[in-house]
This record gives structure tokens, sequence and C-alpha cells, in this order.
């Protein structure tokens, strides 16, 4: 419950970069095999970052590109993202319940732990929950502001660095930057298939097989975007699949141009499609170990530790915990748009 609600405001990843090791300290002095609460923690970081704007870097991409602001997310996704965290707490009771029982003994080395010990630097903490408390607002209100939410979360990065004495050299280094390169790269290539007019083949290929039909469309949208991420992981899918609604958006639409594009983007008959798309790349995620970056990060923290996670035990629990995701989500999804 705690990686889910961290998820929803911190991201996915920064979360279970927190939370595993602490996981696997627990478990290793409680004396029992840490897999099943990492495999646990990987659910719930997926389904929680579902539930926002900046949860899950999917639902970024999907809020830049559809202009929803980050209330739109918590109008859309958080039911039923809490409905699915619901489930997963009542299946994995269910599956686990016998086999986490400890002895009194064991419990009081968990007890004797002073978390007030592992605070180096009050000060800096003071300052880190200030700037993200402040970021948070700004994500709330960045629709009002006319700022994007990059914007945003860049400008409170800068804020913390400006009120840190030390220099930002430390934390520069730190920055993934193979990975935002990466993402320039895949962001250029997929912008040439645009141009290309690539995608618009595929979107109109895609509203020809289902005969314009919204709900055939959203419900083909959400299954892919969930079986897809099984193969390719989340983030470079959903890069892939937001130029291709908003190609069908505009196909369907010929008069985008007196519209606006936030109006077609918005239009009843588009809107099903993008939620359909971040609900599936967010809970498919959860389907194997390779299906979002919080899994791999989880995942190489596991190996590191000597608790390797292999693909086919992951598979066994994550399955269940993505079918039944998309199911809820199929039930969500025409509950609002499409009956």
């Amino acid at each position: 419950m705690v990686t889910a609600a961290l998820s929803a405001f911190l991201d996915n990843v920064t979360t279970v970069v927190i939370i595993a090791p602490v996981a696997i300290l627990i478990f290793e002095r409680l004396e029992r095999d840490p897999v099943p609460a990492l495999i646990a923690l990987i659910c719930a970081s997926n389904i929680g970052g579902t539930a926002t704007l900046i949860g899950d870097p999917p639902n970024i991409i999907i809020g830049s590109a559809g202009q929803f602001s980050f209330m739109d997310f918590i109008k859309y996704d958080a039911l039923p993202a809490l409905v699915c965290l619901g489930a997963l707490l009542l299946g994995f009771w269910l599956l686990f319940r016998r086999r986490l029982d400890v002895t009194d003994a064991v419990r009081q080395r968990i007890l004797a732990f002073d978390e007030n010990a592992a605070i180096t630097d009050a000060k800096l903490l003071g300052r880190c929950i200030f700037v993200f408390g402040l970021t948070l607002v700004g994500y709330v209100l960045h629709g009002s502001l006319g700022f994007e939410p990059a914007t945003i979360a860049l400008g409170g990065a800068a804020l913390l660095l400006l009120l840190h004495s030390e220099s930002p050299e430390e934390a520069l280094k730190e920055v993934e930057w193979s990975t935002i390169f990466f993402f320039i790269g895949l962001f250029v290539m997929i912008g040439a298939l645009q141009q290309a007019g690539i995608l618009a083949i595929m979107g109109q290929w895609l509203t020809d097989v289902t005969q314009g039909n919204v709900l055939a469309m959203t419900m083909l949208m959400l299954w892919v975007s969930g079986l897809s991420c099984s193969v390719i992981n989340n983030i470079a899918f959903t890069a892939m699949m937001t130029p291709l609604i908003q190609s069908i958006a505009v196909g369907l639409h010929p008069d985008a141009g007196s519209l606006g594009l936030a109006e077609v983007y918005h239009a009843p008959d588009i809107m099903p499609l993008w939620w359909a798309l971040s609900l599936g790349a967010c809970l498919g995620g959860n389907l194997t170990t390779i299906g979002s970056a919080a899994n791999v990060v989880v995942v190489g923290i596991a190996e590191s530790s000597s608790h390797p996670i292999s693909f086919i035990r992951f598979f066994k629990y994550g399955l269940p915990v993505a079918v039944g995701s998309l199911v809820i989500s199929s039930i969500w999804l025409w509950l609002v748009f499409l009956r």
C-alpha cells in the first residue's frame, strides 16, 4: 500500500528504488523469502503509478501528447487503479498469508530498528519535503498556470539545487543520462515515422478494422496495449501509440484546423482511446519482468541481493494480476465512455 501511494506522486521507478532494498532487509531479518514481497511491490508500483499524471512515464507522455491535466488523470485513472489495488491486496493475502508467519522473537528484530538513525541531514530533508510539496501543487495547477508538467518538474529540481548549499555536480552525476538520450533517440524515430505518414496509415487501418466503432477501437487499444507490454517496454510502446491516436483523431475529424487540436483530441469518440492506452500500458506492465522500467529496476536490485526473480516465477503471478486489471479497466471504460 505504501508503494502504491508513493508511486502515484513520486513516480514508480523512484519509489521502487527506495522501497525494494527496505523490503529485502526486512524479509531477510524475518528469515523469509523476499521475492513474494518484491513481486507484490512491482505490481503495486505499476498500479499506483497508473493513478496520476506523474506516477508512470507512459502517463507523462500521454498527458503531454493529449493535452491532459493532472486532475484529468485523477478523474479517469484513479478509481480503476484503486479497485485494481484492492484486488491485488486480496489476491496476495490469499496466496501468501500462510507462508509468512514468523515468531515473536523474529518480529522483535524489526521493532528494534531505529528509523531516525537513517536521517543524516534533517535540514536537507526539510527542504526536499518543501520543494516536493510545492512541485505537487504545481502539477495540480499546471493547466491553469499554462505550464507543461516537464516545466514544473524542472522548476522543482532547479529550486532544490538552489536551496542546497553543496555543488550540483554530484546530483547531476546521478542522472541517468543514457536513459534520457535513449528516449531522445526514440522520439526522433517516432517523429520520423509520423512525418513519413506511416502512423497515419496504421491509424486508418485500425479505423477500418473496427469499422469506426468506438467500443471496438477502445477495447482493442486497451488489450493490445496491455498484452504488448509483455515484450515491449511500456514507455517505448506509449511513445509509439500516442502519435497514432493523434492521427486517428485528425482522420476522424477533418475539421481539426478550425476546432483546434485540444478539442479534437478530447472529442467524445477519441477520449476513451487515450485512457485505454493509459490503463493498458501502465497495468499491462505487470505482465512480465520487462513490462515497465520499475520491473527492470526491482529485478536488478533482487539479483544483486542474491534473491533473483526468474521470468517464469514473475509471470506466474504477473499474468493474473495484469489480466484481472485489464478486465477491471474494460468494465470501467465501458461504464464511463461507452455504454
